[in-house]
């Protein structure tokens, strides 16, 4: 059986990630031991900064190259000159031993970053919000593999080979990471119209401004920037002290080669045991905010109890969760932002303020060194606990900053025209001429009724004025329409029960309509018992609850809550969309949540013991639908319709309209956006209810023959117009 593209896609990005990971493992552990080896650990702070220095110019550079040309070209472009560059070094190790470890250094410094950036940005181009969790979830699994491989590789490595050897390893490595992007290039295909094409540099995606509009890329850069100056901190703490404690050479190799192989073990065994599991519950903004509540704890723990123990714990767990959950998190938050500024920021965001937070940590430890270097160590976990606090409430606004990310996606490439303020509520349903509007119907005062006064009373004493409405049945429609319109809140209970009667009238109904309508707020109560009565006729159920719709009262609402439980699915259907109109007309009227979550499981409950889609004719009365345009309302969604109008009496209706409209989009990723949106801003609750009637959406439906023909034609066709 032939794997489908997107299998094949996602094991190739593993692949390339893996060996990706791999190379920046081995290149961690022989650029430390290498520097430390050749230099003294005071002078890594002053090369930490010459090479983040150098860092800032190449976000720049890079950033313009995947404006103009796109991660898919970059990328083995980019594995290409770092293949070559490895080679050189390599070489230069045989005469300048000094000049190839500067090199070497500050060819990890300048393209590690970028090689990472590019790749995770030719991701999530390819994959939208929804369908790019599952996706980048199992190509990080790939990359925490390649971790462990490449901490095997120089653990052993260590004892066989010389640190300068191992470059040319690296070399090999990269080559492999070429060919896997020369492949991405052939398999992954962007998933909006541009595609591979160049994005045009506008105003909103020209380097720094592309952050200016932009809150979510904006906290998206503080947090990098602070995270890295904490990392370059802990990595200062670790490499100092176990130089101090181990010496120089191959025990340092050992050392670093082993600890990153631990990392990458644990990595693997997180990754592919919480990974997914995690991102879906936690939610983005949580996973991305435990790294700085670990290092609170870590780097207090530090405080209290230092040593090389301690450093390499709190380090470890940092690099676990910076290389899994965070690291997964991170890179989904750029999925719905549009393409141009994400390629103007990306670059600058993974690169330049990364680098911008290493020079700012670097700079601390040579503050420290300066002013008190017998306490150095207590000043660099002070600091590290510092900014790991001033992290946490950026980490907080990311979740707002996403939601309106997605909803801005959902807005920009919908192609639907602008939501009005009517359309977001909902249209009203229809009504005859002489029908009031609700609001006048709840500001019109009643009759005064007292003791021994008012319908009753007055059919007592007159018995032969009583009207029954038996008349109307068979009378010429102008008798009937006079009675009808002369209907009011003190007729007597025969009247209306004949004028309920005659929603079912072919040729009345509207007249009836329109009547009952006018006095439903004093007969709610005989309306609810008509309602929820399972022996009477289905579609005068089914007006009747339209009839609710106009009474403006809490008794309305409680008699169409009733109904939404009905066994009949056209009772529901039409309980909720009067009772979406009731409320949207009517905001101080309440619908309980724990009543509306109830009504969800309901119609869960009968989508298990009937899974096939009910038989449903629309009632003229109900012919527009509450949430999607006509145009994109097939027979089939009339379940769907009426769980999101259950779910819009909790949750905001533009919202909900937006999402809709984009799950009936055939573009897959407006549709994975919408999912993504709704799992994002959905209670858990409502989402775990919801969710079975709209995951099977992620995937597009199948095409049929017919339809790929015409696009064949289409396309031919203006292919030979352009000739």
């Amino acid at each position: 059986m032939a794997r489908s593209p997107g299998f094949v896609g996602i094991g190739v990005a593993s692949f390339t990630a893996g060996a990706l990971i791999a190379q920046q493992v081995v290149g961690k552990s022989v650029r430390d031991a290498l520097f430390l080896t050749t230099f003294s650990a005071v002078d890594l702070p002053a090369m930490m900064i010459v090479g983040a220095i150098l860092s800032l110019s190449s976000a720049v550079a890079v950033s313009r190259l995947l404006q103009r040309h796109g991660p898919r070209r970059i990328l083995p472009m980019l594995f290409g000159v770092s293949t070559v560059a490895f080679v050189g070094e390599w070489l230069l190790g045989f005469s300048r031993t000094e000049w190839m470890t500067v090199a070497f250094y500050l060819h990890m410094a300048l393209l590690g970053p970028a090689l990472l950036s590019a790749f995770w940005s030719l991701v999530n181009e390819h994959y939208d919000p929804y369908n790019a969790k599952h996706a980048v979830a199992r190509i990080a699994g790939g990359a925490t593999v390649g971790g462990v491989v490449g901490g095997l590789a120089v653990w052993r490595a260590a004892d066989v080979l010389e640190l300068h050897d191992l470059l040319l390893a690296m070399a090999g490595i990269q080559l492999a990471c070429l060919v896997g992007a020369l492949l991405m290039h052939a398999l992954l295909r962007a998933t909006r119209d541009a595609k591979d094409s160049a994005v045009r540099a506008t105003g909103e995606g020209q380097g720094l401004r592309a952050l200016v509009g932009a809150p979510l890329l904006r906290n998206l850069a503080i947090v990098v920037a602070i995270g890295s100056a904490t990392s370059s901190l802990l990595d200062y703490l670790l490499s100092a002290t176990a130089s101090q404690l181990l010496g120089k050479g191959a025990p340092l190799l050992s050392f670093f080669s082993l600890f990153w192989l631990s990392v990458a073990v644990v990595s693997m065994v997180v990754q592919f045991t919480l990974g997914e599991r995690v991102l879906g519950r936690l939610g983005l903004a949580k996973n991305i905010g435990a790294l700085p509540g670990l290092l609170v704890v870590g780097g207090l723990a530090a405080i209290a109890l230092p040593s090389l123990a301690a450093f390499v714990v709190i380090r470890g767990f940092e690099a676990v969760q910076r290389n899994t959950l965070y690291r997964s998190a991170y890179e989904l938050f750029y999925t719905p932002v549009a393409e141009s500024r994400k390629r103007a920021a990306k670059a600058l965001i993974d690169i330049g303020f990364d680098r911008l937070g290493t020079v700012v940590g670097a700079g601390l430890v040579a503050l420290f060194l300066a002013v008190d270097h017998e306490h150095v160590t207590l000043l660099v976990l002070v600091a590290i606990v510092a900014l790991s606090v001033a992290t946490l409430p950026f980490t907080r606004m990311l979740r707002a900053n996403y939601i309106a990310a997605l909803e801005g996606g959902l807005r920009d490439t919908a192609s639907l025209p602008a939501l009005t303020k009517d359309e977001s509520s909902g249209p009203e349903e229809p009504r005859a001429p002489s029908a009031a509007a609700p609001e006048e119907v709840a500001a019109a005062p009643l009759e005064p009724v007292s003791v021994g006064e008012g319908p009753i009373a007055d059919a007592l004493r007159h018995p032969a004025g009583v009207v029954d409405g038996r008349e109307w049945i068979g009378a010429p429609a102008e008798v009937a329409v006079a009675g009808l319109g002369a209907l009011t809140a003190r007729s007597t209970q025969p009247a209306v029960a004949y004028a309920i009667m005659l929603l079912t009238h072919r040729e009345r109904y509207v007249e009836a309509f329109g009547a009952l309508s006018k006095i439903s707020a004093a007969i709610a109560g005989q309306l609810a018992d008509v309602l929820v009565d399972p022996e009477a006729d289905v579609q005068v159920r089914r007006r009747v609850a339209l009839v609710l719709a106009s009474t403006g009262t809490q008794r309305g609402v409680d008699g169409l809550l009733l109904g939404v439980a009905d066994e009949r699915f056209e009772i529901r259907y039409a309980c909720s969309r009067a009772l979406m109109q009731l409320v949207a007309h009517h905001p101080r009227l309440t619908v309980d949540r724990a009543t509306i979550l109830r009504a969800l499981l309901v119609e869960l409950d009968h989508r298990a013991r009937q899974p096939a889609p009910p038989v449903f004719v629309p009632d003229p009365l109900e012919e527009m639908p509450m949430f999607v345009a006509p145009r994109l309302h097939p027979a089939a969604d009339h379940v769907l319709d009426h769980v999101f109008t259950v779910v819009g009496l909790h949750i905001d209706r533009e919202q909900l309209l937006m999402a809709y409209r984009a799950l009936h989009q055939d573009d897959v990723r407006q549709r994975g956006t919408a999912l993504e949106y709704l799992q994002t801003i959905l209670p858990p609750d409502f989402r775990d209810a919801v969710w079975p009637f709209v995951g099977q959406l992620a995937t597009p439906p199948p095409r049929s023959a017919r339809t790929i023909l015409a696009d064949l034609i289409r396309t031919t066709s203006v292919a030979s117009r352009r000739n």
